[in-house]
């Protein structure tokens, strides 16, 4: 294994969650929203949350796509305990995986759309995948006693989802009274 890597890819799943957490964390206020902060600022989370994704799962070329640092026999048994994992099939995870690379192709690189939030795929599939190949690389930085990364992280996602739920509904509250002048 590449310890190298492993840290990154440790690292961009990490900031997935973290994105993904504050998405969510203003999703309550999608359809309250008066000015284009907020708007903005929820499509960036959802942003960069699709982004990070798509490092790990995305296209093959990608210098840290999961499946880069294995052998065949490895990728083969990989896809099948993720697939396990996701309780679906190869053909509904192509399916997940090219709506999610097409919204990252169409709406974020090429896209500046205000109305990107509405096109969305859902993106729990993709934390349930994150969190499968989180377990993987995880373990092995901790075989390196590597330990700058979360054990978990669904549970880190579940705390910072709780923070930012806090931060958002201080944050919406104090500022819903303003209104969008450009």
């Amino acid at each position: 294994m590449n310890i190298a890597f492993n840290v990154n890819q440790a690292f961009k799943l990490v900031y997935f969650a973290q994105n993904f957490a504050f998405y969510k964390s203003l999703t309550p206020y999608r359809n309250e929203l008066e000015h284009s902060y907020w708007t903005y600022t929820l499509n960036n989370f959802l942003a960069v949350a699709v982004l990070e994704w798509c490092k790990v799962f995305g296209a093959r070329t990608e210098d840290t796509h999961w499946l880069r640092n294995y052998n065949e026999d490895e990728k083969e048994q990989l896809r099948i305990e993720l697939l396990a994992s996701l309780d679906i099939t190869k053909l509904q995870w192509r399916q997940y995986w090219e709506k999610m690379k097409t919204f990252r192709d169409m709406e974020i690189a090429h896209s500046e759309s205000s109305e990107m939030i509405d096109r969305a795929p859902d993106l729990h599939i993709a934390f349930a995948a994150a969190c499968y190949y989180y377990n993987k690389v995880i373990n092995e930085l901790r075989l390196s006693n590597i330990n700058d990364y979360p054990d978990d992280l669904e549970s880190y996602y579940i705390e910072v989802l709780e923070q930012a739920g806090e931060l958002s509904s201080c944050a919406y509250e104090a500022s819903k009274h303003v209104k969008d002048s450009f």
